[in-house]
C-alpha cells in the first residue's frame, strides 16, 4: 500500500467520530460549566484584550506583553491554513464544511481558553528568567504524569516539522511558483536561511518578528478580501445559505450518499478548523505562558480572541471570497492556488500576486512560531539549551525539503500529527477542567466584589 494511502487510512481513524466528539464535547463541557463564557463575557473579553492594549503602560518584567504573546500564538495558527486550509476544506467537504469550522471555533474558544489558563497557572521561570509553560508543564505539575508530559513534548517536537513547517513551506513555494515562476527549491532555500536567522536571535527576535509581521499582513489581507466581497455583495446571501444547508444536506441521491457528504463536510470542516485555530492541540499556550501577566484568566481571554480572529474572522472571509467568486468546482486547483484565483477574478494579476506574498509572510510567521513551540519541547525534554541549536538547524533544513513535497501528503501528515498531539492534551484538559473552572469563578467573584 502506498505511504500516502496508509496515512489517509490512519487519519480516518484518528479524525473519526471519537476524536471529533471528544474535542467538541470538551468545549461543550467547559462552555456549560462556565455559563458559555465566550458569549456571556464577550464584553469583558474585549475590555481585557483590545481594551488593555490602549490602557496604562505595563510594568517591565521578564515576560513579554500579552499582545506579543498573542502575536506569536497567532503566528502559529494564522499560517497557510487560513488561505490554503479553507480552500482545501471547501474542495473536500463543500460549503457545509465552513459551518463545522465555525462549530470548532465556537467550542474551540473555550478549549483554547482552558489551555492558556493552565499554561499560565502552572508555568515556571527558566534559568534565563523567561517564563516557560505549556501542556507538558501542566500535565507534569497538574496530573503528576511526567511520562505523558514527555510524550506530548516529543510528539509536538515532531509535529512542528509537519504542521508548522512542511505544509507552510510547500504552500509558500507553490504560491510563488504559480505567480512568479520561482523554483520551489530556490524559495525553500531563501525561507530556510531567513527562518534560521530569526531562530538564532532567540525568544526576543521571534516575538519581534511575529509582532510586526502578523498584524500587518492580517490587516492587509482582510482589506483586500473585503474589497472582493464588496464587488460580489449580491451573492453573499446565497453563499451563506449554501454553508448552512450543505452542512446538514442528506438529500443527495438518498440517505447513503447524503449522509456520506454530510460526514465529509463535518470531518474536513472540524479537522481544518482545528488545524488553523489549533484548539485542543495545546501548542500556542506555550507562547501565552511567556506573557507578562499575573492572571491566568485574563491571559486566557487572549486565547479566546486568538480563535475568534483566526477562524471566525479570517477563515470566514476567505471562504466567502472563494464562494462569492464561483471558482469552487470550476477548476482542479486547490489550496492557495484556488484562493489566488478567487482574488484574481476581482483584482486581476495583482490579486494573485498579493495572495502569493501573503502566503509567504503567513508561512514564515507560522514556521517561526512553531519553531518556538518545538524549541520549548526540546528544552523540556533535554534541559537548558541542549539540542536547541541542532533543532534550529534541522528545522530550517526541513523548510527546504517541505518546499518540494506534494500538497496532499503534507496536509495528510499534518492531520496525523495534530491528532497525536490532541490525544494527551485533551486528556489533561478533561482531568484539569475543575482547576480551570475554579480559577475562572474565583476571578469573576473577585471582580464582582470590587
Amino acid at each position: 500500500m502506498p505511504f500516502s494511502q496508509c496515512i489517509d487510512q490512519i487519519n480516518q481513524v484518528l479524525w473519526g467520530p471519537v476524536m471529533l466528539t471528544a474535542l467538541i464535547g470538551l468545549g461543550l463541557h467547559l462552555s456549560l460549566r462556565l455559563g458559555f463564557f465566550q458569549l456571556t463575557k464577550a464584553k469583558l473579553v474585549f475590555q481585557k484584550t483590545f481594551g488593555a492594549m490602549f490602557g496604562k503602560k505595563r510594568r517591565k518584567s521578564q515576560g513579554v506583553s500579552p499582545f506579543a504573546a498573542l502575536s506569536t500564538a497567532l503566528a502559529g495558527t494564522m499560517g497557510v491554513g487560513n488561505i490554503a486550509g479553507v480552500a482545501t476544506a471547501l474542495t473536500l467537504g463543500g460549503p457545509g464544511a465552513i459551518f463545522w469550522m465555525w462549530v470548532s471555533a465556537f467550542f474551540g474558544m473555550m478549549v483554547k481558553y482552558a489551555e492558556v489558563v493552565l499554561a499560565v497557572h502552572y508555568r515556571e521561570k527558566g534559568p534565563d528568567g523567561q517564563y516557560r509553560g505549556g501542556p507538558m508543564h501542566y500535565i507534569q505539575k497538574g496530573l503528576h504524569a511526567k511520562p505523558l508530559a514527555a510524550a506530548f513534548a516529543g510528539i509536538t517536537m515532531v509535529a512542528s516539522f509537519g504542521t508548522g513547517n512542511i505544509t507552510q513551506s510547500y504552500e509558500a513555494a507553490n504560491a510563488l511558483s504559480q505567480s512568479f515562476g520561482f523554483l520551489p527549491v530556490s524559495t525553500g532555500l531563501v525561507m530556510a536561511v531567513l527562518v534560521f536567522f530569526v531562530l538564532c536571535g532567540g525568544v526576543g527576535r521571534i516575538m519581534a518578528f511575529t509582532q510586526k509581521g502578523i498584524p500587518f499582513i492580517s490587516l492587509a489581507y482582510l482589506v483586500l478580501a473585503l474589497g472582493v466581497l464588496a464587488v460580489n455583495w449580491r451573492s453573499l446571501g446565497t453563499c451563506l445559505q449554501s454553508i448552512f444547508t450543505q452542512a446538514f444536506d442528506l438529500s443527495a441521491a438518498g440517505w447513503g450518499i447524503g449522509s456520506y457528504a454530510m460526514l465529509r463536510a463535518m470531518r474536513f470542516g472540524l479537522s481544518r478548523g482545528i488545524f488553523t485555530n489549533e484548539a485542543g492541540l495545546g501548542a500556542s499556550s506555550m507562547a501565552h505562558a511567556c506573557a507578562d501577566t499575573d492572571s491566568p484568566v485574563e491571559q486566557g481571554m487572549w486565547g479566546i480572541l486568538e480563535v475568534f480572529i483566526d477562524t471566525i474572522v479570517v477563515c470566514t472571509v476567505t471562504a466567502l471570497v472563494i464562494l462569492s467568486t464561483n471558482v469552487l468546482g470550476t477548476t482542479s486547483l486547490d489550496g492557495c492556488a484556488l484562493t489566488s484565483l478567487a482574488f484574481s477574478g476581482v483584482f486581476s494579476s495583482f490579486g494573485g500576486a498579493f495572495i502569493s506574498l501573503s502566503v509567504v509572510i503567513f508561512a514564515l510567521c507560522s514556521m517561526v512560531g512553531w519553531a518556538f513551540y518545538g524549541e520549548s519541547c526540546v528544552r523540556y525534554l533535554f534541559g537548558g539549551q541542549k539540542g536547541v541549536f541542532a533543532y534550529r538547524f534541522v528545522f530550517s533544513a526541513v523548510v527546504l525539503l517541505g518546499a518540494c513535497l506534494r500538497s496532499e501528503l503534507a496536509w495528510s501528515l499534518s492531520d496525523t500529527l495534530n491528532a497525536l498531539m490532541a490525544i494527551p492534551n485533551c486528556l489533561a484538559l478533561i482531568l484539569l477542567s475543575p482547576c480551570v473552572i475554579k480559577l475562572t469563578k474565583a476571578y469573576l467573584q473577585k471582580k464582582q466584589n470590587r
